[in-house]
């Protein structure tokens, strides 16, 4: 297929992959993916990935995790000094 066929399909392998193409879309890649292995390879790898994280467990955190993580890095934020990461990474070495 064209580079243009691979670069569609690599634009839209997340939404393949979970269903949010419509028929003809879903059709049009899946044509593309019979005649190319470099993106059906692709498609294979999300897959694993959305698997793997569709297994994980939905860990609940207390309602006021937001508000307590914002505070704190604001915390942190106003506590560091305004330089650049530049002149940081250069400070560190």
């Amino acid at each position: 297929m064209t580079s243009v066929d691979c670069k569609l399909c690599r634009e839209n392998i997340h939404s393949y992959v979970r269903g949010y193409l419509s028929l003809e879309e879903r059709q049009r890649f899946k044509e593309h993916l019979e005649s190319c292995l470099e993106c059906r390879r692709e498609v294979e790898q999300e897959q694993k990935l959305t698997d793997i994280m569709n297994g994980w467990e939905v860990v609940k955190v207390s309602k006021a995790f937001d508000v307590n993580l914002t505070t704190r890095l604001t915390e942190e934020k106003n506590r560091c000094p305004k330089q650049s990461w530049f002149k940081r990474f250069f400070a560190s070495n």
